[in-house]
């Protein structure tokens, strides 16, 4: 048996360090862990020191060993205390999503024919979910077609507007009221309306696809250090399940473990087996490199394979992948500068050349005068900017 020496010596160590971390203000699952081991451990020294006695801790307490150590009854009751005192659970963070007013307007409007809709289309439902969009396909129809609905509406305000305003930036800008033919009103009624309905419809459908190809450079750029994670969890005998909630649970991948948080879910909720659940979520990521992780992890395990040596494999691969990907793109980069100086710097400085130089000749084209082709021009060239942003963040490496 233990010595009493050395039983008191760490009984009194485990004391200080229990102390410690009372008074440390950090909490967390790591804290009460750490605090749960420690009860247990000052239970197991109470236990033999009490057995040691006879159950008469005073007889204990009235020797003084190891330099006077000593463990006073008082020191056994505050033990039994913290002993059955009920370690608190950390609490979990749950995440409560309100809905967005605009969806749910959308809906009121648009609920039925969206359903339709989005029963006729299964490809909306695919596109949805590989973009996260945390939406049903109907009400994502639903707010596509709101939002054409109020770009038609913008489109009337504006042709009315330039229907029966006159603007001249000569020698100030002014703004008149003007008598127009009826061919200039009936042109801008059909031009303004159906440019800003084209432009909203084609945007808000082929978001979702957008947004999916900006997640799978996202997750790709993801994937290299994510295999040498789970080749670093597997190594230390972690079951597979086990190794993609970990992996979900971390902060450093936030793309790639929406996918992981499926797989979980699909286990934890729908009762999933882990093959199944890895197999669903692969149908359903944007990028194919993670489609090809998670189907080449579900043939390892379904026919008993070598799991880390294929992650190493695979994590060896992504990372030669990864760094051809980033050389590449500063490859390309000098590309893309020249063609934004040509387009949307070079161009629009000649368009406004040749409208100064026609101006002053009066006249109009198609129905407009130089002072609206110029405003007409000038929303082109913002929406060609935003549309460049847009790409290069779609394409480009993330950070």
């Amino acid at each position: 048996m233990m010595p009493i020496k050395q039983i008191l010596n760490t009984a009194n160590k485990l004391v200080k360090e229990l102390e410690s971390l009372g008074k440390n203000k950090v909490k967390g699952k790591l804290y009460e862990d750490a605090k749960k081991t420690l009860l247990i451990r000052l239970s197991g020294i109470a236990d033999t020191l009490v057995s040691i006695s006879g159950g008469k801790t005073k007889e204990i307490s009235k020797k003084k060993v190891a330099a006077g150590i000593d463990l006073t009854e008082r020191t056994i009751k505050e033990l039994r205390k913290r002993i059955k005192t009920k370690v608190p659970k950390p609490e979990q963070e749950i995440e409560i999503r309100k809905p967005n007013p605009y969806v749910v307007f959308a809906n009121l409007l648009f609920h039925g024919l969206a359903r339709k809709l989005a029963e006729k289309n299964k490809d909306i439902s695919l596109d949805v979910k590989k973009a996260n969009l945390n939406i049903l396909p109907s009400s994502f129809i639903a707010i596509v077609l709101l939002n054409t609905l109020l770009a038609l509406i913008l489109g009337l305000f504006i042709a009315v507007l330039f229907s029966f305003l006159s603007f001249k930036f000569t020698p100030l800008p002014t703004i008149h009221f003007a008598s127009p033919s009826l061919l200039k009103i009936v042109f801008n009624l059909f031009l303004f309306p159906l440019f800003f309905v084209l432009i909203t419809f084609v945007f808000s459908y082929y978001y979702p696809r957008l947004e999916a190809l900006s997640r799978v450079n996202k997750i790709d750029d993801e994937l290299p250090f994510v295999a040498m994670h789970m080749s670093a969890i597997v190594s230390s005998g972690v079951e597979p399940t086990r190794v993609f909630k970990l992996i979900s649970e971390t902060k450093e991948y936030k793309n790639f473990n929406v996918e992981t948080k499926r797989i979980v879910n699909k286990i934890n909720f729908y009762g999933y087996d882990l093959l199944t659940a890895i197999k669903e979520t692969a149908k359903t990521t944007p990028s194919d490199k993670s489609r090809d992780l998670f189907n080449g992890i579900a043939s390892v395990i379904a026919t008993g394979g070598d799991l880390k040596d294929y992650l190493e494999k695979k994590a060896s691969s992504l990372m030669l992948d990864y760094k051809l990907k980033r050389k590449k793109f500063v490859s390309v980069a000098g590309v893309y500068a020249d063609i934004y100086t040509g387009l949307l710097i070079t161009a629009p400085i000649i368009f406004g050349v040749i409208l100064s130089m026609i101006a002053p000749l009066g006249g109009n084209i198609f129905g407009m005068n130089a002072e609206s082709i110029a405003i007409i021009g000038l929303i082109i060239i913002i929406m060609f900017n935003i549309g460049f942003i847009i790409f290069l963040n779609t394409v480009q490496p993330a950070e």
